[in-house]
């Protein structure tokens, strides 16, 4: 019950708008913020300007999580302390009926480990995107970290490695669940 859900409609011209309102007007933990269509990376920078929690995760329109993705990611990170969080994910296809689980790591991996295997994956979505980790509010705002508007390609990897230059303690989700 204690969520806060942000989301930032970058000027759809769809129903988008329409069906986000339906769903604020039933549940307060839901703010729509409107905007002319900037892209990307100033959606997500008015995104983290408006959030008031103490972590901050990302998720995609195209996408679905599952229904403890945000209670594992804060129990993970309330556990270990930890800087960030990384869970594993599914991919799923619409035209097949198969789920392909991308899990690379669990609790006994250290941060070089990651970094390692990162360096070797750069392009793997499991390192690259934002959608399944898990930040602390304070050490984005604290260290102005913010996504370079105009920038709608690998903005996510520019503000992970920002992020992970500045905070390293790592901790991982044993379920995959986005």
């Amino acid at each position: 019950t204690n969520i806060e859900i942000v989301v930032i409609n970058d000027g759809s011209v769809d129903s988008s708008r329409a069906i986000i309102e339906k769903y604020a007007a039933k549940d307060e933990r839901i703010h729509l913020l409107c905007q002319e269509n900037k892209g990307v990376s100033a959606a997500r920078n008015k995104g983290i300007e408006n959030a008031s929690g103490k972590y901050i995760m990302f998720a995609d329109s195209d996408d679905y999580v599952a229904d403890t993705y945000v209670a594992d990611f804060v129990n993970t990170m309330e556990s270990t302390k930890a800087d960030i969080a990384v869970c594993g994910y599914y991919e799923c296809y619409e035209k097949k009926s198969r789920q392909t689980e991308k899990s690379y790591f669990k609790d006994n991996y250290s941060f070089e480990d990651y970094m390692r295997a990162m360096l070797k994956n750069p392009i793997d979505n499991y390192f690259s995107v934002l959608w399944n980790k898990c930040f602390l509010r304070e050490n984005i705002i604290n260290n102005n970290l913010l996504f370079e508007e105009g920038r709608s390609f690998a903005e996510d990897y520019a503000f992970l490695i920002n992020y992970i230059k500045a905070y390293n303690k790592m901790t991982f989700v044993e379920n995959c669940n986005y």
